[in-house]
């Protein structure tokens, strides 16, 4: 029987709370990176570029000793990566929404090529736009992965 190695990734503090109107207060918020880090996880992630108290609730939880377990999740850019790194942890989940429409509508080069945005359907996307859009996006990614 062959087994496969799992890793156990806790969420509870980023996307547990991204309830419209929840935001748990910062020591319910470090209470509950403590016990569940009790509960054997491999992986606790917060997303600091959200709030300045969650950067500062990263730092201290990898200051005392949670390093190994701790991520930061962050944006693709510059200073949402440097960021993450500042507060000490050793791996970074980098998050970048990839659909057609929002690619499409971040990337201003080929935004300026058409139409207003809010007059193309997603559908009626051509070809070409979204081909040049999905390049630009990987490259973008690349670029933040370095």
């Amino acid at each position: 029987m062959s087994t496969l190695p799992l890793i156990i990734s806790d969420e509870t503090l980023r996307d547990g709370e991204q309830q419209a109107g929840l935001f748990f207060p910062y020591e319910t918020k470090k209470t509950l990176a403590k016990l569940i880090s009790q509960t054997g996880v491999h992986q606790i992630d917060i997303m600091p570029a959200v709030h300045e108290t969650e950067e500062h609730l990263l730092k201290t939880l990898v200051a005392e000793g949670n390093r190994s377990i701790m991520m930061a999740a962050t944006m693709v850019g510059k200073q949402f990566i440097d960021q993450a790194i500042a507060c000490g942890v050793e791996r970074i989940i980098l998050f970048y929404a990839v659909s057609d429409r929002l690619l499409l509508l971040r990337d201003t080069e080929v935004r300026n090529l058409i139409a207003p945005p809010e007059k193309i359907k997603d559908k009626n996307l051509p070809n070409e736009l979204v081909r040049r859009v999905r390049e630009n996006m990987i490259n973008k990614v690349l670029e933040n992965l370095r």
